[in-house]
């Protein structure tokens, strides 16, 4: 049953707990509300709308721009994944630089090694990213991208654990490590059976198909000597899924509001670096997990929080709003 995104939920909720005049401006989604208090009007939105009102809309709009974000971030000495942009359509090509079309990316892709992973510049919750082994299968995937996407992005891979900071004026709130969806066998349907429903409700939420060759998988595949046509026993689990997002059944573990001494100077860093006054700002750590050598993947300037309500850290959730609205109406 369709429902208002959480933020919008909690925006009126403690909106109008605070005393505040709030108003739904979209009767279709729920997506847009205006919350006002005297001749001080702010908007809270999701979807492509701004999510949280005290951010800067320049810079809010800036990291939805993998490229951009990695140069601001490199540019405050932190560590990000080696990254090249690609154009996957000639149009405007003479309005930019030479060295950043398909075939660049490929020489770039084999300059940093294979496997590279690959993404729509712009995309968000996962949608078309994936490692990819090969020159081959990287112009393939530009392929596939270019079917939504004017650009993307290549990365040199970095498989190791994935976590989450949350951050509001530079002061860490929460953090968890991301884990990908897995499979449950139910002990009559194969693994493609599986992962065919998996992909049904990826579908539903407007994602793509996984990948049967991502590494994740062939490698769960080889570790059980399974095939796509073996059957897992009721309850058994499989890895199948590169990437950690919710919107594809991802979850979360080792959630805490206390945080080691590098994480809260990294929100420090990112702050300074962006002023961005509310992110998510998400890690790998591809040696030994926290504490060894993080790099950040991207910064979300509209993070949905869902994984609050998820564990059941409502308070936290009313806490957070809370403390935007009194910021906004300062």
């Amino acid at each position: 049953m369709f429902k208002p995104p959480l933020n919008i939920r909690y925006a009126e909720k403690i909106g109008t707990e605070m005393g505040l005049s709030v108003e739904q401006m979209d009767p279709f989604s729920g997506y847009i509300l205006r919350i006002s208090k005297a001749d001080k009007v702010v908007f809270v939105g999701a979807g492509n709308v701004s999510g949280f009102p005290i951010n800067s809309v320049s810079i809010a709009n800036l990291v939805t721009d993998k490229a951009h974000t990695h140069d601001v971030l490199r540019a405050a000495g932190i560590a990000t994944p080696r990254s090249r942009i690609v154009f996957l359509f000639d149009g405007f090509a003479d309005l930019r630089p030479r060295g950043f079309d398909r075939d660049d990316g490929v020489d770039f892709a084999a300059e940093i090694g294979f496997p590279v992973f690959v993404k729509p510049n712009r995309g968000a919750r996962g949608r078309y990213a994936r490692s990819v082994r090969d020159a081959e299968a990287l112009r393939v995937h530009f392929d596939v991208i270019a079917k939504g996407y004017d650009t993307a992005i290549v990365q040199e891979y970095l498989p190791g654990r994935e976590a989450r900071l949350f951050a509001i004026d530079g002061q860490p709130r929460f953090y968890y490590e991301r884990v990908p969806a897995v499979l449950t066998g139910d002990g009559e349907r194969t693994i493609e059976g599986l992962l065919d429903a998996a992909d049904a409700f990826a579908h539903r939420q407007g994602l793509p198909p996984q990948n049967r060759d991502n590494p994740v998988l062939v490698a769960t595949l080889e570790k059980r000597g399974y095939a796509l046509s073996s059957i897992p026993g009721r309850g058994e689990t499989l890895a199948y899924c590169e990437i950690p997002n919710a919107a594809v059944g991802g979850s979360s573990e080792s959630f805490r509001t206390s945080f080691l001494d590098e994480e809260v100077d990294l929100c420090a860093r990112v702050f300074a670096a962006t002023h961005l006054r509310v992110c998510a700002i998400d890690l790998v750590y591809p040696r030994d997990g926290p504490g060894d050598g993080a790099y950040v993947i991207e910064i979300n300037a509209n993070p949905a929080l869902t994984t609050l309500e998820t564990i059941g850290e409502t308070e936290l959730l009313a806490e957070i709003w809370r403390e935007i609205l009194a910021k906004a109406f300062e």
